[in-house]
């Protein structure tokens, strides 16, 4: 049976294209991530750009993409990418933020490659989006963004 992830993905983004706000409710923790590019799963392929960001409504920052520490072995990256989206998960950045398949569960250590240059070993690297670093999702919306011409 297919998992929510793929569920969303396939039936949101059949009708859909461009850049996305996914916003993610943990505890009393609001976060989430702006993605330039539409959220199609993919088995091999990266994609993004460095005008993608990850955000704390909770603590009024933005957390821009840097690149330092891409993930190895991910899929091919031929130049900076921001995300990676399969059927199994959701990942932003090198570990940044990573969403399960059922959309219930997701973990965040920054510093991947979004962050605000804090050392990786820092506390605050999985605590500062939702308070820890292994997170339950409480409520998740995705806003798809529109020209109007």
């Amino acid at each position: 049976m297919p998992n929510k992830l793929y569920i969303f993905m396939v039936c949101y983004y059949s009708q859909t294209k461009g850049p996305n706000v996914l916003l993610i409710q943990s505890g009393d923790f609001i976060f989430g991530a702006y993605v330039n590019q539409t959220l199609l799963p993919t088995e091999d392929k990266w994609t993004g750009s460095p005008s993608c960001f990850l955000f704390s409504v909770t603590f009024d920052l933005k957390l821009p993409y840097h690149g330092r520490n891409p993930a190895p072995g991910k899929g091919k990256v031929e130049h900076p990418c921001a995300f990676f989206a399969n059927v199994n998960n959701l990942l932003f950045g090198n570990g940044d933020i990573q969403l399960d398949g059922e959309l219930e569960t997701g973990s965040s250590h920054l510093e991947g490659c979004f962050g605000l240059g804090l050392p990786k070993t820092s506390h605050a690297t999985s605590t500062l989006l939702a308070g820890v670093g292994d997170f339950t999702i409480d409520k998740l919306e995705v806003w798809h963004i529109s020209s109007v011409v």
